[in-house]
């Protein structure tokens, strides 16, 4: 039992609901998809939300949530006579949510009921992943692409495997046999590597490493399975994202520049590229072959890539993600002003479901490929994600406004802070402590609004040097 809230405003029989399960920084998806359904199916549909993410404020589009999360509850029940215990926020790995998720009576409970007004009741996450084992109830449809493909296309190894002769990559070698003698031919090589483990996200699981006594500082298994590559000087570090239907229609959303701390950190995005249109033109047609290559594999729907191109404007494959990109939310909004004056109806989300469903695009979507991102006025924006290294105390809110990020969109000027956790709470380390959205005329006016919505989540925080020692555990 890991159960932390249950707002609930249901109204079976009125309307359909889809479950969303992921973390809430994906919530805008979730209602994009509803309505996609709503086209599909004729049915109104609203989203009931199933997050991790705990926090003093759900967003007003969240009217129905449920908050599970094992560690908060944990540490809550360890420390009852702790009355800020009530006010703990911690992010868990999404294969322990979906785990708890799975076995919560509550959510089982709930399927049930709603299956009993609605003949489909779909689940739709931002990441496929096979630990997510819903019951088999009758009627019960992940929407989302198959997760042990998902999966297996998210191993760092078999993507270097299958893509080494498609895109152009780095130099690399995969060993589950490190030594001294290894690290020291590498080194002398290559001077910087770049090392990594299966499995890695946003910096996790990796590093990049001047001198061999650094990797063991860095990765403490050494019986893991390691794919080390020359590191290579890069002025840009660009990421697309794409939708698979099947090995002929692949869809690119566009072209955006990240946003790198630390050597390897992902923090934010800002879109459109800064790269010149011809290296653009490179980055989708590489991204195609890999979305063709996904759906010889049976991959569909949203998937990413990511690039590095150095000053020579050369590029090299990073990683395919395997599931939505961070940026998915901005593209959808992005498409939906561009093409509302047109009166377009088909949208992001309604490729995707028809992708997964009839694995082919919907009729009317090429509206959306009619959108040339190299000879329009495009929506210039930016992400920014706000994630604490320590543990720390939140007081006080950002006087940000408080309009939606569609609404934003629609503004074109501005920033929001969207996930904010609240003042009073106790965060973990490793946590999102908000997210900042911002939209400009140019790319000079959107760092400007990322920086003023940083500064205003930095003001809220406190650091402590030796943790939080209020909460054993934490």
């Amino acid at each position: 039992m890991s159960l932390i809230v249950k707002r609930l405003k249901l109204e079976p029989g009125r309307k359909h609901y889809l479950l969303y399960i992921g973390e809430i920084k994906s919530y805008g998806l979730a209602i994009y998809m509803a309505k996609t359904l709503e086209k599909f199916k004729k049915v109104p549909h609203d989203v009931i939300f199933i997050v991790p993410d705990v926090v003093a404020k759900y967003p007003p589009e969240m009217e129905n949530v449920v908050v599970i999360n094992p560690y908060v509850y944990d540490v809550f029940l360890r420390n009852l006579d702790i009355g800020i215990c009530k006010k703990i926020s911690a992010r868990i790995p999404l294969d322990e949510f979906y785990k708890a998720v799975s076995r919560d009576r509550f959510i089982t409970e709930l399927l049930i009921t709603l299956l009993k007004y609605q003949d489909e009741l779909f689940v739709y996450t931002f990441e496929s992943k096979p630990t997510l084992e819903l019951p088999p109830l009758r009627g019960l449809e992940f929407l989302g692409a198959d997760p042990v493909i998902s999966d297996r296309w998210n191993d760092k190894f078999f993507q270097y495997e299958k893509l080494n002769k498609v895109v152009p990559v780095p130099e690399f070698i995969m060993t589950n046999k490190v030594n001294d003698k290894l690290l020291n031919v590498l080194f002398s090589e290559w001077g910087t590597v770049f090392a990594t483990c299966r499995y890695s996200a946003a910096g996790s699981n990796s590093a990049i490493l001047d001198n061999p006594e650094l990797f063991y500082r860095c990765f403490e298994n050494m019986n893991d399975v390691f794919m080390f590559a020359r590191y290579i000087k890069h002025m840009c570090d660009p990421t697309v994202l794409g939708i698979v239907a099947n090995e002929k229609e692949v869809f690119i959303a566009g072209v955006a520049d990240q946003m790198i701390e630390k050597g390897n950190r992902f923090v934010g995005s800002i879109y459109p590229s800064a790269l010149p249109p011809s290296i653009v033109r490179k980055l989708r047609d590489y991204t195609v072959k890999v979305g063709r290559v996904l759906a010889v594999d049976g991959y569909r729907g949203f998937f990413g890539c990511d690039y590095i191109v150095d000053e020579k404007e050369n590029i090299y494959f990073v990683e395919v993600n395997a599931r939505k990109q961070g940026t998915t939310m901005e593209f959808c909004c992005t498409f939906d002003v561009e093409l509302e004056k047109n009166g377009n109806k088909v949208t992001l989300t309604d490729m995707e479901y028809s992708s997964i469903v009839y694995d082919a695009f919907p009729i009317g979507s090429d509206e959306l490929y009619k959108v040339n991102p190299l000879n329009r006025e495009v929506i210039n924006w930016g992400t920014y994600n706000y994630k604490t290294d320590v543990n720390i105390t939140l007081k006080g809110e950002p006087e940000t406004n408080t309009m939606s990020e569609v609404e934003l969109f629609k503004r074109r000027h501005g920033y929001i802070i969207t996930d904010y956790i609240g003042d009073g709470f106790t965060v973990r380390r490793g946590t999102f402590v908000g997210r900042v959205i911002a939209v400009g005329e140019d790319r000079a006016e959107v760092m400007d609004e990322l920086e003023k919505g940083k500064n205003e989540i930095e003001s809220c925080v406190i650091k402590y040097r030796g943790g939080v020692k209020d909460v054993r555990g934490v």
